[in-house]
């Protein structure tokens, strides 16, 4: 085989300073800014845990695609680009990564699973709260959530138990 003018003989990847393509759903787009602080986890090192930080985010929307039917979703993703700041010899180009990108930080917050948020004929959110062994609804208020954790920001106290389906499904 000759090569022609203009193609390409070799690839050779700059391994000094490692990028890792991400995607962040639209409903999370407005948390996520350049400069903040992700954690970067290799499937191929379980338990090990890198410093990163967001480089770029994407103006422009495009549909996820299910990674088991190569099909697009309905759900809108934009590109993150998340730099390691690590230089490791274990980080090498084309690893599976998952990224947890840090975009608020709640020291001794009180926080719930969103298995247990409910709301009621109102439309409120509500917890069921087990305090003597008899359970109550409480409305409640949060200050921010993600995909597995509220905030509590009112109405429930760090020693109050909470139930994670309604009292009539036990």
């Amino acid at each position: 085989m000759v090569p022609f003018q203009g193609q390409d003989l070799m690839y050779l990847p700059d391994v000094s300073s490692m990028l890792v393509d991400t995607e962040v759903g639209e409903i999370d787009l407005a948390k996520v800014r350049v400069g903040e602080t992700a954690a970067v986890m290799l499937d191929a090192y379980p338990g090990v845990q890198f410093k990163g930080e967001v480089v770029t985010v994407a103006n422009l929307a495009k549909r996820k695609v299910n990674r088991t039917s190569g099909k697009q979703t309905g759900a809108k993703v934009f590109d993150v680009t998340v730099r390691v700041v690590a230089n490791d010899p274990r980080l090498k180009p084309g690893l599976s990564a998952t990224v947890e990108i840090l975009c608020n930080q709640y020291p001794e917050a009180l926080t719930v699973p969103l298995e247990a948020v409910f709301y009621d004929e109102n439309e409120k959110p509500i917890v069921y709260v087990r305090k003597h062994g008899k359970v109550e609804a409480r409305e409640v208020e949060f200050s921010d959530s993600n995909e597995r954790l509220a905030v509590v920001k009112k109405n429930l106290e760090f020693n109050d138990e909470v139930l994670l389906a309604p009292p009539g499904s036990l």
